[in-house]
């Protein structure tokens, strides 16, 4: 499911900017970390963080942090101050040889490779613990924007559903009408039995047999129904969308055999109908987890 979040957070010594999102993916976390050089030593642990709340999902990650301490700051980023001076005094022979009057930056100068030493590679502990509050509050605010999400497509899907009991109601009413049509379909068999040989009328006998058996539907209708009410007194767990997947596609697949089976078009009508609710049904459950 598909969710936002950003946070805000700050001490004495840092601040720090969260912001994550995820997007539907069929399995497992896959986390996108767009973060200073530090963090990302620490991307397993995050992960770790993700799953503990996330079942799936695709999440990206962006942490923007300002170090204000001072004596941190230094820890993190520190100036190789000889390597300077000596390119300074190069850079000025360079330019009193040339007679360049244009002054040298220190932009210029922290252009140069070695300037900057190797910087810590993994948060220092208090970093890392005030890091860890922020992101479980933006996980809390993405759990809250997602559970908002999930309402409202359960309440389409609801909707959907309340649709495919009102047409499976309007195919139990149709039966009556297929049971004469049938009685039709069979009367006109035997008619054609009786001006028959032997051989051709058992074999007309047993062609009318396997239609017989072929044409009911009741089991269908009650297998579908069935699995719509598990359906529906599982669809406010949203969390277990894998299960009522395997539902829906267990009402596609009755549908589909009643359908075949029904040879009445009125019947058939509402089937294909059914078939396309439950496919729409299926699209939403993959926003839903």
């Amino acid at each position: 499911m598909s969710g936002y979040a950003s946070v805000e957070e700050e001490n004495e010594a840092f601040s720090l900017r969260l912001y994550l999102r995820t997007l539907n993916k069929k399995n497992g976390i896959e986390l996108l970390l767009k973060a200073p050089p530090h963090y990302h030593t620490k991307e397993i642990e995050i992960r770790r963080l993700l799953q503990q709340h996330l079942y799936k999902g695709k999440c990206y990650l962006t942490i923007q942090e300002e170090i204000k301490d001072p004596n941190i700051l230094q820890t993190f980023y520190r100036i190789n101050a000889t390597q300077i001076a000596a390119l300074y005094q190069q850079l000025q022979q360079i330019a009193q040889t040339l007679k360049i009057e244009q002054p040298i930056s220190l932009e210029l100068l922290f252009q140069f490779p070695g300037i900057f030493l190797q910087p810590v590679l993994e948060p220092l502990e208090e970093q890392w613990q005030f890091f860890c509050a922020a992101l479980e509050k933006c996980i809390q605010l993405l759990l809250r924007d997602r559970e908002r999400e999930g309402n409202a497509i359960i309440k389409v899907i609801q909707g959907i559903v309340v649709e495919i009991e009102q047409r499976l109601q309007a195919i139990q009413e149709l039966l009556p009408q297929r049971e004469m049509h049938i009685k039709k379909v069979l009367e006109e068999g035997i008619q054609r039995i009786e001006h028959q040989n032997t051989e051709a009328k058992t074999a007309l006998e047993q062609a009318l047999l396997y239609y017989l058996l072929r044409v009911d539907i009741h089991e269908e209708i009650h297998r579908f129904k069935t699995h719509l009410e598990a359906f529906k007194q599982l669809l406010p767990q949203s969390h277990k969308g894998d299960k009522l997947d395997y539902l829906a596609q267990e009402m596609l697949r009755e549908i589909t055999t009643l359908s075949n089976k029904s040879e009445f078009a009125p019947i058939q009508s509402h089937a294909v109908a059914i078939k396309t609710q439950i496919k729409q049904i299926r699209e939403h459950l993959a926003n839903l987890t």
